[in-house]
């Protein structure tokens, strides 16, 4: 027999790994509630479920509007795929704090908030769940011109594992996905709202893989349980643990 059909809200589905992730899930038979940020995103939306000849129930959900998060988390499943996510590439001292604050505002706050929803009615059915964050590596180590971004998904990873902590009581799976730099379109606009600097970012974006396996990994977790915590491309952990050793080295530890 095949694993049980999911009914998953996913964030962020109107375009790259989001989108991706939704058609992989329908495709398999999973209901699918895509939910994208603005208007102009359904029809195009419904219609790239269209014709690969899948359904998918479109919605908006701009995570800054209380009444959309709360339309969202009234939707009847069992998973919540948080994959929406914004931000600018650059250095953090240059970049205008109204773009930090907007993008912790979407990528820790609008999340939480939403999570909280969810997970309250989760918690009230009693019949478990699974919420999966789609964090980034970002939020493992800081590479040079990344602060804003990375601080916000450095926030996102610490309130994963608390979300973790207190649904775990509750049959409620939490997991994270941490992927790399992935050719969706998604990094380059992290480099357009940069602020105006020396950096370079053609090293970045040339590092760009292609999304499928981004895709898979992320439609796979969201259906599964498993470890807590995945990184894809897996080739970088080894980069994380390096960068987490540096930081080590540099780490005094001072007993009474």
């Amino acid at each position: 027999m095949g694993r049980p059909s999911e009914s998953v809200v996913i964030t962020g589905a109107g375009s790259g790994l989001g989108l991706g992730a939704g058609l992989t899930l329908a495709a398999r038979g999973h209901r699918v509630f895509a939910t994208v940020e603005r208007d102009d995103q359904i029809e195009p939306t419904r219609a790239a479920f269209a014709e690969r000849g899948l359904a998918a129930e479109v919605s908006r959900l701009d995570l800054l509007d209380p009444a959309d998060r709360e339309a969202a988390a009234a939707l009847d499943a069992s998973v919540l795929l948080n994959n929406a996510g914004f931000g600018a590439e650059g250095p953090l001292l240059r970049t205008d704090s109204a773009m930090v604050r907007k993008t912790f505002e979407v990528n820790v706050f609008g999340t939480l908030e939403l999570t909280r929803l969810v997970a309250d009615r989760l918690v009230a059915a009693g019949r478990g769940g699974r919420i999966v964050f789609v964090t980034s590596v970002a939020g493992l180590f800081v590479a040079p011109g990344a602060g804003p971004y990375g601080a916000s998904k450095f926030a996102l990873e610490a309130m994963a594992q608390a979300v973790r902590q207190e649904l775990r009581p509750h049959g409620i799976e939490v997991r994270v996905v941490e992927p790399g730099p992935f050719s969706t379109g998604f990094n380059e606009k992290l480099v357009e709202n940069a602020p105006a600097s020396e950096h370079d970012f053609s090293d970045f974006l040339a590092m760009q893989r292609d999304p499928a396996q981004a895709v898979e990994t992320i439609a796979r977790v969201a259906v599964e349980s498993g470890s807590y915590r995945t990184i894809v491309p897996g080739e970088f952990g080894a980069i994380v643990r390096e960068q987490q050793d540096r930081l080590w080295a540099e780490t005094d530890l001072v007993d009474p």
